[in-house]
Protein backbone atom coordinates (compact mmCIF):
# COMPACT_ATOMS: atom_id res chain seq x y z
CA UNK A 1 0.00 0.00 0.00
CA UNK A 2 1.53 3.38 -0.66
CA UNK A 3 1.33 5.57 2.15
CA UNK A 4 3.22 8.85 0.65
CA UNK A 5 4.61 9.58 -2.06
CA UNK A 6 7.22 12.17 -2.24
CA UNK A 7 8.15 14.36 -5.41
CA UNK A 8 11.33 16.16 -6.36
CA UNK A 9 11.22 18.73 -8.91
CA UNK A 10 10.96 17.04 -12.26
CA UNK A 11 11.10 13.40 -10.35
CA UNK A 12 8.63 11.49 -8.51
CA UNK A 13 9.97 9.00 -6.08
CA UNK A 14 6.90 6.63 -4.79
CA UNK A 15 7.49 4.82 -1.60
CA UNK A 16 5.88 2.06 -0.08
CA UNK A 17 7.36 -0.47 1.96
CA UNK A 18 9.41 2.06 3.68
CA UNK A 19 6.37 4.09 4.85
CA UNK A 20 3.88 0.96 5.20
CA UNK A 21 6.88 -0.29 8.04
CA UNK A 22 7.22 3.20 9.63
CA UNK A 23 3.51 2.96 10.22
CA UNK A 24 3.30 -0.29 11.44
CA UNK A 25 6.24 0.23 14.14
CA UNK A 26 3.88 3.20 15.27
CA UNK A 27 1.14 1.55 17.32
CA UNK A 28 -1.21 4.89 17.83
CA UNK A 29 -3.79 4.87 14.76
CA UNK A 30 -5.22 8.84 13.57
CA UNK A 31 -8.30 8.75 15.01
CA UNK A 32 -9.17 11.47 12.14
CA UNK A 33 -9.31 11.28 8.08
CA UNK A 34 -6.58 14.04 7.80
CA UNK A 35 -3.25 12.75 7.77
CA UNK A 36 -0.42 13.70 10.42
CA UNK A 37 2.79 14.29 10.17
CA UNK A 38 5.64 13.64 13.54
CA UNK A 39 8.98 13.73 14.00
CA UNK A 40 12.12 15.71 15.68
CA UNK A 41 14.20 18.81 14.26
CA UNK A 42 17.76 18.63 14.43
CA UNK A 43 20.63 20.49 13.27
CA UNK A 44 23.44 19.30 11.02
CA UNK A 45 24.91 17.98 14.49
CA UNK A 46 21.75 15.97 15.41
CA UNK A 47 21.25 18.71 18.35
CA UNK A 48 17.45 19.47 18.75
CA UNK A 49 16.11 22.46 17.45
CA UNK A 50 13.40 24.01 20.11
CA UNK A 51 11.06 26.63 19.53
CA UNK A 52 11.00 26.52 15.85
CA UNK A 53 7.91 26.68 13.86
CA UNK A 54 7.20 24.49 11.05
CA UNK A 55 4.37 24.28 8.59
CA UNK A 56 3.12 21.90 5.56
CA UNK A 57 2.21 24.51 2.38
CA UNK A 58 -0.38 22.81 0.24
CA UNK A 59 0.98 23.18 -3.41
CA UNK A 60 0.34 23.21 -7.18
CA UNK A 61 2.92 21.03 -8.99
CA UNK A 62 2.95 21.65 -12.67
CA UNK A 63 5.77 20.30 -15.14
CA UNK A 64 7.59 19.12 -12.17
CA UNK A 65 7.93 22.55 -10.29
CA UNK A 66 5.88 24.41 -7.79
CA UNK A 67 3.93 27.26 -9.50
CA UNK A 68 1.10 27.72 -6.36
CA UNK A 69 -0.59 26.87 -2.97
CA UNK A 70 -3.38 25.50 -3.41
CA UNK A 71 -4.55 27.10 -0.06
CA UNK A 72 -3.81 30.31 1.50
CA UNK A 73 -1.10 30.80 4.79
CA UNK A 74 -3.33 31.30 7.35
CA UNK A 75 -4.83 27.86 6.75
CA UNK A 76 -1.81 25.71 6.87
CA UNK A 77 -1.21 23.32 9.39
CA UNK A 78 1.61 24.21 11.70
CA UNK A 79 3.41 23.25 14.80
CA UNK A 80 6.34 24.73 16.86
CA UNK A 81 8.97 22.16 18.17
CA UNK A 82 9.11 21.67 22.04
CA UNK A 83 12.65 21.29 24.11
CA UNK A 84 13.53 18.12 22.62
CA UNK A 85 12.71 19.45 18.65
CA UNK A 86 9.83 17.12 18.90
CA UNK A 87 6.52 18.58 16.54
CA UNK A 88 3.61 17.17 15.36
CA UNK A 89 1.58 18.56 12.35
CA UNK A 90 -1.97 17.02 12.20
CA UNK A 91 -4.87 18.07 10.05
CA UNK A 92 -2.45 17.73 6.71
CA UNK A 93 -4.61 18.31 3.67
CA UNK A 94 -4.11 15.22 1.26
CA UNK A 95 -2.12 16.21 -2.05
CA UNK A 96 0.92 17.68 -3.09
CA UNK A 97 2.24 19.81 -0.05
CA UNK A 98 5.98 20.86 1.29
CA UNK A 99 7.14 20.74 4.85
CA UNK A 100 8.25 24.36 5.19
CA UNK A 101 9.86 26.77 8.00
CA UNK A 102 7.44 29.17 8.51
CA UNK A 103 7.28 31.95 8.01
CA UNK A 104 8.48 29.95 4.28
CA UNK A 105 10.72 33.15 3.83
CA UNK A 106 12.59 35.07 6.71
CA UNK A 107 13.30 31.63 8.79
CA UNK A 108 16.84 31.43 10.59
CA UNK A 109 16.68 28.25 9.57
CA UNK A 110 16.91 26.37 6.33
CA UNK A 111 15.36 22.67 5.40
CA UNK A 112 18.63 20.24 4.27
CA UNK A 113 17.03 16.79 4.57
CA UNK A 114 14.23 14.59 5.55
CA UNK A 115 14.73 11.29 6.43
CA UNK A 116 11.56 8.76 6.60
CA UNK A 117 12.88 5.24 7.94
CA UNK A 118 16.48 4.22 6.03
CA UNK A 119 15.66 7.00 3.26
CA UNK A 120 16.84 10.45 3.80
CA UNK A 121 15.44 13.22 1.07
CA UNK A 122 18.30 15.85 0.60
CA UNK A 123 17.36 19.51 -0.87
CA UNK A 124 19.34 20.86 -2.65
CA UNK A 125 17.60 24.54 -2.99
CA UNK A 126 19.91 26.21 -0.64
CA UNK A 127 23.61 25.07 -2.12
CA UNK A 128 25.63 26.59 -4.32
CA UNK A 129 25.50 26.63 -7.69
CA UNK A 130 21.73 25.29 -7.39
CA UNK A 131 19.09 27.65 -8.56
CA UNK A 132 16.19 27.60 -5.53
CA UNK A 133 13.33 26.47 -7.28
CA UNK A 134 15.18 22.86 -7.80
CA UNK A 135 15.34 20.48 -5.80
CA UNK A 136 12.39 21.19 -3.23
CA UNK A 137 10.97 18.18 -1.18
CA UNK A 138 7.45 17.80 -2.27
CA UNK A 139 5.32 14.93 -0.77
CA UNK A 140 2.18 13.45 -0.48
CA UNK A 141 0.23 11.40 2.54
CA UNK A 142 -3.02 9.01 2.03
CA UNK A 143 -6.06 10.07 4.01
CA UNK A 144 -5.81 8.76 7.55
CA UNK A 145 -2.38 7.89 7.29
CA UNK A 146 0.19 8.68 10.45
CA UNK A 147 3.94 9.04 9.85
CA UNK A 148 6.04 9.26 12.87
CA UNK A 149 9.75 9.29 13.53
CA UNK A 150 10.57 11.81 10.64
CA UNK A 151 14.28 13.46 11.04
CA UNK A 152 13.98 17.01 9.86
CA UNK A 153 17.58 18.72 9.53
CA UNK A 154 18.03 21.82 8.99
CA UNK A 155 21.09 24.60 9.46
CA UNK A 156 21.36 27.84 9.43
CA UNK A 157 21.62 29.70 5.92
CA UNK A 158 24.82 31.14 4.30
CA UNK A 159 24.50 34.91 3.33
CA UNK A 160 21.18 35.53 1.75
CA UNK A 161 18.80 38.28 0.47
CA UNK A 162 15.34 37.49 0.50
CA UNK A 163 12.27 40.03 -0.72
CA UNK A 164 9.02 39.78 -2.37
CA UNK A 165 8.12 42.20 -5.37
CA UNK A 166 5.12 43.68 -5.56
CA UNK A 167 2.75 45.29 -7.87
CA UNK A 168 1.19 48.90 -8.18
CA UNK A 169 -1.68 48.36 -6.32
CA UNK A 170 0.21 45.88 -3.34
CA UNK A 171 -0.53 42.65 -4.84
CA UNK A 172 2.26 40.24 -5.28
CA UNK A 173 3.85 39.72 -8.74
CA UNK A 174 3.45 35.44 -8.66
CA UNK A 175 5.43 33.18 -11.23
CA UNK A 176 7.15 35.69 -13.32
CA UNK A 177 10.30 36.11 -14.78
CA UNK A 178 12.57 39.43 -13.56
CA UNK A 179 16.24 40.59 -13.57
CA UNK A 180 18.19 40.72 -10.35
CA UNK A 181 21.36 43.06 -9.65
CA UNK A 182 23.27 42.90 -6.34
CA UNK A 183 25.71 45.90 -6.01
CA UNK A 184 28.47 45.77 -3.32
CA UNK A 185 29.17 49.39 -3.20
CA UNK A 186 32.93 48.83 -3.15
CA UNK A 187 32.86 47.01 -6.28
CA UNK A 188 32.69 48.75 -10.07
CA UNK A 189 29.99 46.21 -11.26
CA UNK A 190 26.91 44.10 -10.04
CA UNK A 191 28.08 40.77 -8.52
CA UNK A 192 25.02 39.33 -8.94
CA UNK A 193 22.92 39.65 -12.55
CA UNK A 194 20.89 37.10 -13.96
CA UNK A 195 19.01 36.98 -16.84
CA UNK A 196 15.33 36.32 -16.87
CA UNK A 197 15.70 33.57 -20.01
CA UNK A 198 18.48 31.62 -18.83
CA UNK A 199 17.56 28.66 -16.43
CA UNK A 200 21.09 28.09 -15.43
CA UNK A 201 22.52 26.37 -12.24
CA UNK A 202 24.13 29.53 -10.74
CA UNK A 203 23.58 30.28 -6.80
CA UNK A 204 21.23 32.55 -5.81
CA UNK A 205 17.52 33.05 -5.90
CA UNK A 206 16.94 32.08 -9.63
CA UNK A 207 15.33 35.03 -11.57
CA UNK A 208 11.34 33.93 -11.12
CA UNK A 209 9.32 35.05 -8.06
CA UNK A 210 7.32 31.82 -6.74
CA UNK A 211 3.45 31.70 -6.11
CA UNK A 212 3.47 34.57 -3.37
CA UNK A 213 6.06 37.09 -4.93
CA UNK A 214 9.16 36.07 -2.95
CA UNK A 215 12.55 35.40 -4.63
CA UNK A 216 15.97 34.71 -2.57
CA UNK A 217 19.33 35.56 -3.68
CA UNK A 218 22.63 34.03 -1.66
CA UNK A 219 25.38 35.77 -3.77
CA UNK A 220 26.64 37.94 -1.22
CA UNK A 221 29.35 36.28 0.52
CA UNK A 222 31.04 38.71 2.54
CA UNK A 223 30.70 41.70 4.86
CA UNK A 224 29.80 44.72 2.88
CA UNK A 225 27.26 47.31 1.91
CA UNK A 226 24.55 46.10 -0.36
CA UNK A 227 22.43 47.80 -3.09
CA UNK A 228 20.00 45.56 -4.50
CA UNK A 229 18.09 46.24 -7.84
CA UNK A 230 15.38 44.38 -9.41
CA UNK A 231 13.62 44.94 -13.01
CA UNK A 232 10.25 43.60 -14.09
CA UNK A 233 9.84 44.89 -17.91
CA UNK A 234 11.95 47.51 -18.00
CA UNK A 235 10.57 49.00 -14.57
CA UNK A 236 13.26 48.62 -11.72
CA UNK A 237 12.61 49.08 -8.27
CA UNK A 238 15.66 49.23 -5.74
CA UNK A 239 16.80 48.60 -2.28
CA UNK A 240 19.72 49.75 -0.10
CA UNK A 241 22.39 50.43 0.80
CA UNK A 242 22.86 48.16 3.63
CA UNK A 243 25.20 46.53 5.43
CA UNK A 244 25.41 42.98 5.70
CA UNK A 245 28.07 41.47 7.90
CA UNK A 246 29.24 37.88 7.39
CA UNK A 247 26.97 35.20 7.67
CA UNK A 248 23.86 37.73 7.90
CA UNK A 249 21.07 37.62 6.18
CA UNK A 250 18.39 40.37 4.96
CA UNK A 251 15.09 39.23 4.92
CA UNK A 252 11.64 40.99 4.00
CA UNK A 253 12.62 43.07 1.53
CA UNK A 254 10.01 44.84 -0.76
CA UNK A 255 10.13 46.14 -4.07
CA UNK A 256 7.28 47.84 -5.32
CA UNK A 257 6.84 48.77 -9.27
CA UNK A 258 5.14 51.75 -8.99
CA UNK A 259 5.44 52.72 -12.86
CA UNK A 260 4.82 49.05 -13.86
CA UNK A 261 1.29 50.13 -14.46
CA UNK A 262 2.08 53.27 -16.82
CA UNK A 263 5.11 51.06 -18.64
CA UNK A 264 2.32 48.26 -19.41
CA UNK A 265 -0.12 50.77 -20.81
CA UNK A 266 2.17 52.34 -23.26
CA UNK A 267 3.63 49.39 -24.23
CA UNK A 268 0.01 48.12 -25.05
CA UNK A 269 -0.75 51.47 -26.50
CA UNK A 270 2.45 50.92 -29.18
CA UNK A 271 1.41 47.31 -29.75
CA UNK A 272 -1.72 48.35 -30.67
CA UNK A 273 -0.22 51.14 -33.32
CA UNK A 274 1.98 48.58 -34.72
CA UNK A 275 -0.86 46.34 -35.07
CA UNK A 276 -2.98 49.25 -37.05
CA UNK A 277 -0.33 49.62 -39.66
CA UNK A 278 0.48 47.86 -42.40
CA UNK A 279 3.92 47.69 -44.70
CA UNK A 280 3.32 47.49 -48.12
CA UNK A 281 6.18 45.01 -49.81
CA UNK A 282 7.26 47.02 -53.03
CA UNK A 283 8.38 44.26 -54.96
CA UNK A 284 4.95 41.94 -54.79
CA UNK A 285 2.72 44.99 -53.73
CA UNK A 286 1.59 42.64 -50.60
CA UNK A 287 1.33 44.30 -47.09
CA UNK A 288 2.29 42.97 -44.01
CA UNK A 289 1.65 43.22 -40.20
CA UNK A 290 3.03 42.45 -36.51
CA UNK A 291 -0.30 40.84 -34.26
CA UNK A 292 -0.25 39.81 -30.75
CA UNK A 293 -1.51 36.12 -30.28
CA UNK A 294 -1.68 33.72 -27.46
CA UNK A 295 -0.33 30.71 -29.72
CA UNK A 296 0.17 29.18 -33.60
CA UNK A 297 -3.60 28.54 -33.19
CA UNK A 298 -4.96 32.40 -31.96
CA UNK A 299 -2.53 33.46 -34.58
CA UNK A 300 -3.76 31.57 -36.91
CA UNK A 301 -7.19 32.53 -36.48
CA UNK A 302 -6.97 36.40 -35.98
CA UNK A 303 -5.24 36.38 -39.14
CA UNK A 304 -8.21 35.07 -40.59
CA UNK A 305 -10.29 38.10 -38.91
CA UNK A 306 -8.31 40.42 -40.90
CA UNK A 307 -8.97 38.70 -43.75
CA UNK A 308 -5.26 37.58 -44.04
CA UNK A 309 -3.09 34.84 -43.45
CA UNK A 310 0.05 34.22 -41.74
CA UNK A 311 3.29 35.20 -43.79
CA UNK A 312 4.28 33.56 -46.77
CA UNK A 313 8.14 33.74 -47.60
CA UNK A 314 8.58 32.92 -51.15
CA UNK A 315 12.47 34.14 -51.87
CA UNK A 316 15.39 35.50 -50.84
CA UNK A 317 14.89 38.91 -51.37
CA UNK A 318 11.30 38.56 -49.42
CA UNK A 319 12.72 37.07 -46.29
CA UNK A 320 15.09 40.15 -46.30
CA UNK A 321 12.76 42.72 -46.64
CA UNK A 322 10.66 41.25 -43.35
CA UNK A 323 14.12 40.71 -41.62
CA UNK A 324 14.47 44.83 -42.05
CA UNK A 325 11.22 45.45 -41.78
CA UNK A 326 10.36 43.19 -39.06
CA UNK A 327 13.65 43.55 -36.93
CA UNK A 328 12.92 43.68 -33.12
CA UNK A 329 14.01 40.48 -31.11
CA UNK A 330 10.57 38.93 -30.89
CA UNK A 331 9.75 35.19 -32.32
CA UNK A 332 7.11 35.45 -35.22
CA UNK A 333 5.00 32.89 -36.49
CA UNK A 334 5.36 32.03 -39.67
CA UNK A 335 2.74 30.23 -42.04
CA UNK A 336 4.93 27.12 -42.93
CA UNK A 337 2.98 23.97 -41.95
CA UNK A 338 2.90 19.87 -42.88
CA UNK A 339 -0.84 18.88 -43.33
CA UNK A 340 -1.35 15.56 -41.74
CA UNK A 341 -1.43 12.61 -43.90
CA UNK A 342 0.84 14.69 -46.13
CA UNK A 343 4.37 14.51 -47.19
CA UNK A 344 4.28 18.45 -48.69
CA UNK A 345 5.79 21.48 -47.10
CA UNK A 346 3.39 23.99 -47.86
CA UNK A 347 2.16 27.48 -46.56
CA UNK A 348 -1.13 29.13 -45.37
CA UNK A 349 -2.07 30.30 -48.97
CA UNK A 350 -1.63 26.57 -50.19
CA UNK A 351 1.84 27.01 -51.74
CA UNK A 352 4.51 24.45 -51.90
CA UNK A 353 7.95 24.98 -50.01
CA UNK A 354 10.17 26.19 -52.73
CA UNK A 355 12.60 28.65 -50.81
CA UNK A 356 13.91 27.64 -47.36
CA UNK A 357 16.08 29.57 -44.67
CA UNK A 358 16.20 27.30 -41.77
CA UNK A 359 18.28 28.10 -38.45
CA UNK A 360 19.76 24.87 -38.19
CA UNK A 361 18.66 22.41 -41.39
CA UNK A 362 15.30 21.14 -42.27
CA UNK A 363 13.50 19.39 -39.23
CA UNK A 364 13.34 16.01 -39.78
CA UNK A 365 9.81 15.22 -41.03
CA UNK A 366 9.03 12.27 -39.07
CA UNK A 367 9.68 14.04 -35.76
CA UNK A 368 7.84 17.24 -36.30
CA UNK A 369 4.90 14.96 -38.23
CA UNK A 370 4.50 13.33 -34.50
CA UNK A 371 4.99 16.33 -32.92
CA UNK A 372 2.39 18.74 -34.77
CA UNK A 373 5.01 21.85 -34.80
CA UNK A 374 4.59 25.05 -35.53
CA UNK A 375 7.16 27.36 -36.78
CA UNK A 376 8.36 30.49 -36.60
CA UNK A 377 11.03 33.08 -37.08
CA UNK A 378 13.78 32.88 -34.30
CA UNK A 379 14.26 35.92 -32.54
CA UNK A 380 17.13 37.47 -33.65
CA UNK A 381 18.00 35.99 -36.92
CA UNK A 382 15.34 35.49 -38.34
CA UNK A 383 15.48 32.29 -39.52
CA UNK A 384 13.14 29.60 -39.33
CA UNK A 385 12.88 27.13 -36.75
CA UNK A 386 10.13 24.00 -36.18
CA UNK A 387 8.40 24.42 -32.39
CA UNK A 388 6.35 20.88 -31.13
CA UNK A 389 4.05 21.05 -28.72
CA UNK A 390 6.02 20.14 -25.86
CA UNK A 391 9.04 22.61 -26.64
CA UNK A 392 9.39 25.21 -23.86
CA UNK A 393 10.32 27.88 -26.05
CA UNK A 394 6.46 27.98 -27.43
CA UNK A 395 4.82 29.66 -24.47
CA UNK A 396 7.47 32.68 -25.41
CA UNK A 397 6.01 33.17 -29.11
CA UNK A 398 3.42 35.43 -28.60
CA UNK A 399 3.51 37.59 -32.35
CA UNK A 400 2.77 36.55 -35.71
CA UNK A 401 3.45 38.22 -38.68
CA UNK A 402 0.18 38.33 -41.39
CA UNK A 403 -0.11 38.61 -45.22
CA UNK A 404 -2.47 39.82 -47.44
CA UNK A 405 -2.07 40.54 -50.97
CA UNK A 406 -4.58 43.44 -51.76
CA UNK A 407 -5.10 45.76 -49.23
CA UNK A 408 -7.06 48.37 -50.56
CA UNK A 409 -9.99 46.00 -51.60
CA UNK A 410 -9.47 43.73 -48.13
CA UNK A 411 -10.24 47.33 -46.51
CA UNK A 412 -13.24 48.33 -48.34
CA UNK A 413 -14.63 44.71 -47.64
Amino acid sequence: MQLVRLFTQFTIVFIGLLITLTAISTPCVSQENTPTLSGYVVDTHGHPIPLLQLAVKPVVIERGRETGQRKPILSWSKATTDAKGFFSIGNIDTGASRLVMFPDYGSEYEIVSIQIGDLTFHSTAFLRHFPTWFGKITFGIEEGKQISNVVVTVKKPRMRISGRILLPDGKPLVNTDFEIFVHDRKGNNPIYALSTSRSSGMSGGGSKTDSEGYFVSYKPEKAAEYLVVVKVEGVIARKGWFHLNEGEQKDNLEFKLSNLGKTRAKRNEREKSREAVWIVNPSNGHAYKTIKCENYEDATLKAKSEKAYLVVINDEAEQKWLEAAFFTKTFYWIGLSLPENEQTWKWSDGQPLKYSNWLTGKPNFISVHQGKAAFAMEFSSKRWIAIEMNNPIRKFVKYAIIEKENLKTSNED
